[in-house]
């Protein structure tokens, strides 16, 4: 009843700004932060400062303060981040310069502190921070676990789990009744009154920043170091008192509902892939004493981790796991306390890798009833000083920031919180690491690489939120089962997880979740956008499961997750002469799902199953395989050797033994590859050419092969006989493709011959006159082709000057590109073959700033969406804009613009003027649109691409992108207003075909049958 009348004060005070309703939460929560206060911090005048101090920032963030939270909880986050900022400050000026210990507290608090201190010195020395600060806020504050995840910004399951795991620590080393005089060792607040007064003021000023200082409130360093010991003893006394009867009444303690877990789980439950991307090496390891009660089965392992000069790395999150990296049956994560040191209990015994996730790791053999301890070193880093910010450019006080274990990937660990300014800051991050932020009531920041010292992240709103349940086929929950949201690849020997597109420009995409569930069999993630995403979970003993989950924006989505046994595959690979093949490699792979570009651009190909969905069996000296625990469906088997690979897809059921004989064709049963030179009439090599085989079959794939430097070329094997070949200038521009004829493998080695005519000798040359701010050296020129759209880009001498070619005969657009991204047509100039045109002099002049919002018809921000530029009238100069949380901008030419969205969002568009040295500030409503598909003919030839334009009625552009060969077959989604709309399809050579279609609403979403040119 108490917080309902707080929480409901507080947020009168953040609509009306009425100080009597702050004043009725000061007078219900100031003695709690005090004492939390003085707990942390040991000193009765600092306590009451940052009372002070918690309250003023309370007063600078109430306009943006989530009415739906709970206040106390969010108080006692500004204050323990505050109070931990203070504590950091202190050491390293105690350090600097030592000072003298003075009496500053009541003299009985240091004879209680010392009666108690040498019993629980030692429980004080193990217990990790993470612990420390969970367990003084649930013991000696009351607050639930689900209130400390809200003050600490961490994820409730995170906090749970270190709370049991804390007190078991505790309960073992602590009898239960080393004293109860805990809340006697808090001396009561003399100034809480002034204080009152104080933010009172504060309060009716309005003032919307400020430090207020009152009598006595200085910062007493002597006091504080003084009580350093003190407090631990306090801490532990609180804890010992009511660790049993909390330890005995409390429910289930899942271990993973956040989107990453940082902490201690047991062997049992911690089974999630969180691999390493950097190389391992041997360490040597000591063994340890164990304790008399662990179990013999189990290994231990302390891990020391070390900063690159020598001293300790205090919460630090380290990893093992069991190797090979192929398929983690079990994974742990531990934090190093304030000494640096991680431990691990109940470990399986075997081989084993240990990672720090900041580019150090060990393997290590763990023993079975023995203790084992080794020492990580971590490399010098990037020191990163970054600020969490929201879409309004407001500070993010109290985000989780989260730093990736490898290089370009979604799989994190927690490395810092931001403070009440949103400011924090991580040592030695790896230069090729991602960071992302996630706070309560917000979505996650968008993916930004370590490049930097200074960083800062931007949070995106995102409402939905997944429940998930997974269970087995009796509908048991499963502990310990890996969850991935989204999309990774993943390389099995290494174990590492990375993105195939690092960075989107023009794009915002959303990081993926690596969960695991709890002793229910549940997970939890939070602050999704409202996309379907594709959802793995597997779990040892189990086929994987695989299915598109679509999350709401109105209402948590539900989901439950049955794994089954899967299907058998086994049987026997031979070679054409029935001869046993041994250490063939078998692969399952199943049909991924379709991936929404706001998870994943590009194709669904280009991504990879996670560690934990690969099922794979070698052939023994007899051929024979076998594949357990196979996802049920259509499924992709695939039997690789050096000598020959063969592939067949079939459709599982679960529970089903399904027998795959394979005969393995060896590749030099295919034939031979054709082989020889490709040279100019005058006999030079033809460097920068490709040449390619006209054959269909799929172990072709009319894949392009480059021209070595002395003009020699390899093609992949043909069969014998005649074989069409195919050659065209690929650098520096690549040009139009020349019909070499047929050639047998017979008369290899081929010299080809390739027309003078046909060879590129034109060239283009100019000079651009740039302003002051912008050096001529900074500027580059594209040149392309009219009637190919092919480009090369040439960079500009520190006099403006520029030369392009060797370029084929034909009409070349020219425009110029400055260093802030803008574009200017030079013009469009002829040239012939052998000759040299001369472009001449190009003055570039003055621009101005675009800057686009997207929102929705009732004005919300749209935070997906590609937005695009383009001339009115000149579709060769567009492109897109950068994008962040629904805004984009650029500098462009003065003159009128198109703005257009494509792709992720309903199309729209619209004009503007853009005038020289001036911002120009526009919204683009997206009105409401409906999904359809574009139906990709199955029958497309391998290897080729076509480019794809959608018109609307009036003939104005509003889609360009491509269509690529492993789309065949495929749907395409889209959104678009409905209406009538021109599809057209081009190949490389110009051909095109169109399709007319008529958009309306349907359920299921439409389909369009896309049309293909002929060849």
């Amino acid at each position: 009843m108490m917080r309902s009348r707080l929480d409901r004060a507080f947020a009168r005070y953040a609509r009306t700004g009425d100080p009597r309703a702050l004043g009725r939460v000061f007078d219900g929560c100031a003695v709690e932060l005090y004492r939390l206060a003085f707990h942390l911090l040991g000193d009765r005048h600092t306590a009451e400062d940052l009372v002070q101090q918690t309250f003023v920032v309370a007063i600078e963030q109430a306009a943006t303060f989530d009415r739906s939270r709970a206040v106390q909880p969010w108080l006692c986050g500004i204050l323990t981040h505050r109070a931990l900022q203070l504590r950091r400050q202190l050491r390293q000026r105690a350090a600097a310069a030592p000072v003298a210990r003075l009496n500053t507290f009541d003299p009985a608090v240091e004879v209680v502190a010392r009666e108690t201190e040498e019993r629980v010195a030692a429980a004080v020395r193990a217990l990790p921070e993470p612990y420390r600060q969970v367990l003084l806020l649930h013991l000696v504050h009351d607050l639930s676990g689900k209130d400390i995840a809200e003050a600490l910004a961490r994820p409730e399951a995170t906090v749970r789990t270190q709370l049991a795991r804390g007190l078991e620590r505790l309960r073992k080393a602590l009898p239960v009744g080393i004293g109860g005089v805990a809340s006697a060792l808090v001396p009561p607040p003399l100034g809480l009154a002034a204080v009152r007064e104080a933010v009172m003021a504060k309060a009716a000023a309005g003032a919307a920043a400020g430090s207020l200082v009152v009598g006595g409130g200085t910062l007493a360093l002597t006091g504080v170091l003084l009580m350093k010991k003190v407090v631990l003893s306090v801490v532990v006394v609180c804890i010992a008192f009511a660790a049993w009867q909390w330890w005995a009444v409390q429910p289930a303690l899942p271990v993973a509902v956040g989107s990453h877990a940082a902490t201690v789980t047991s062997a049992a439950a911690q089974q999630a892939p969180l691999p390493t991307a950097v190389a391992t090496d041997v360490a040597v390891v000591d063994r340890v004493p164990v304790p008399q009660d662990a179990d013999a089965r189990t290994a231990g392992l302390e891990v020391t981790v070390l900063w690159h000069d020598g001293t300790p790395a205090a919460d630090a999150a380290v990893r093992c796991r069991p190797k090979p990296l192929d398929y983690e049956a079990w994974l742990q994560v531990a934090r190093s306390g304030d000494d640096g040191v991680a431990r691990f209990d109940g470990l399986p015994p075997g081989p084993a890798n240990v990672l720090t996730g900041r580019g150090a790791a060990a393997d290590v053999e763990l023993l079975a009833g023995q203790g084992q301890r080794l020492t990580i070193t971590v490399p010098q880093g990037v020191d990163v000083h970054g600020r969490v910010i929201d879409t309004d450019e407001r500070p993010v006080a109290g985000a989780t920031i989260w730093l990736s274990v490898s290089d370009n990937s979604d799989d994190c660990e927690s490395a810092a919180v931001s403070d009440a300014l949103g400011a924090f800051s991580i040592r030695d991050a790896g230069p090729l690491r991602n960071l992302t932020a996630t706070a309560p009531g917000l979505g996650c920041a968008n993916i930004t690489h370590v490049e930097g010292t200074e960083m800062v992240l931007r949070m995106r709103v995102a409402p939905g939120t997944l429940l998930g349940s997974v269970v087995d086929a009796e509908g048991r929950p499963i502990d310990g089962a890996r969850v991935l949201l989204g999309v990774t690849r993943t390389e099995p020997q290494s174990g590492l997880h990375s993105r195939f597109l690092g960075r989107i420009t023009g794009q915002d995409i959303w990081p993926s979740r690596f969960l695991r569930t709890d002793a229910a069999g549940s997970f939890r993630s939070e602050g999704l956008p409202a996309l379907p995403w594709p959802l793995w979970v597997g779990a040892p003993g189990f086929a994987t499961a695989c299915q598109v989950v679509t999350v709401s924006a109105d209402a948590p989505t539900s989901v439950t997750i049955r794994l089954t046994a899967g299907a058998t595959v086994s049987g026997r690979i031979t070679d054409a002469a029935g001869r046993a093949m041994a250490g063939v490699e078998i692969h399952a792979w199943p049909e991924q799902p379709p991936l929404d570009e706001r998870i994943a651009p590009g194709p669904s190909a280009i991504y990879h199953r996670p560690l934990w969905g690969r099922r794979s069996a070698v052939t023994g000296d007899d051929g024979v395989y076998q594949v357990k625990h196979v996802m049920p469906g259509k499924m992709r088997l695939h039997a690789w050797h050096p000598d020959g690979h063969v592939t067949e897809a079939c459709e599982l059921a679960d529970g089903q033994s399904f027998v795959w004989n394979a005969v393995l064709e060896s590749e030099a049963a295919k034939g031979e590859p054709l082989h020889g030179t490709l040279v100019g009439e005058r006999g030079e090599a033809l460097t920068g050419w490709i040449v390619r085989v006209d054959r269909p079959e799929s172990y072709h794939a009319s894949t392009w092969i480059s021209v070595d430097d002395d003009g020699s070329f390899r093609t992949n094997r043909v069969p014998p006989g005649p074989q069409r070949l195919f050659a065209m200038p690929n650098r520096p521009m690549r040009g139009d493709e020349l019909d070499l004829g047929l050639h047998d493998v017979a008369n290899c080695p081929l010299r080809l011959v390739v027309p003078s005519s046909r060879v590129p000798t034109a060239r283009v040359r100019g000079r651009i006159v740039a302003s002051a701010d912008s050096l001529p050296e900074r500027c580059a020129v594209w040149v392309t082709r009219r009637d190919g759209g092919e480009s090369m880009r040439v960079r500009c001498d520190a006099e403006g000057r520029y030369e392009a070619g060797p370029l084929q005969a034909g009409d070349y657009r020219l425009r110029v590109e400055v260093a802030d991204g803008a574009q200017f047509v030079i013009g469009t100039f002829a040239v012939a073959h052998g000759g040299e045109t001369d472009a001449g002099t190009f003055t570039l002049p003055p621009i101005g700033r675009l800057v686009v919002t997207l929102v929705d018809a009732a004005g919300k921000r749209l935070v997906d969406g590609w937005v695009l530029v383009w001339p009115v009238g000149d579709q060769d100069r567009g492109g897109s804009l950068e994008h962040r949380e629904g805004r984009a901008s650029g500098n462009l030419p003065a003159g009128r613009w198109r703005i257009e969205t494509r792709d992720l969002t309903a199309l729209a568009a619209i004009e503007v003027d853009v005038r020289a040295g001036e911002t120009r500030e526009v919204e683009l409503v997206v009105a409401a649109g409906v999904r359809y598909a574009l139906r990709v003919p199955s029958n497309l030839p391998a290897g080729d691409r076509w480019r794809l334009r959608q018109y609307a009625a009036s003939g104005m552009l509003l889609r360009d992108s491509y269509v690529n060969a492993h789309d065949a077959g495929k749907d395409l989604s889209f959104a678009a207003p409905p209406g009538r709309y021109t599809l057209e399809v081009l190949d490389t050579a110009g051909r095109r075909a169109t399709t007319v279609c008529d958009l309306r609403a349907s359920e299921p979403p439409m389909v369009v049958e896309l049309k293909f040119p002929a060849r």
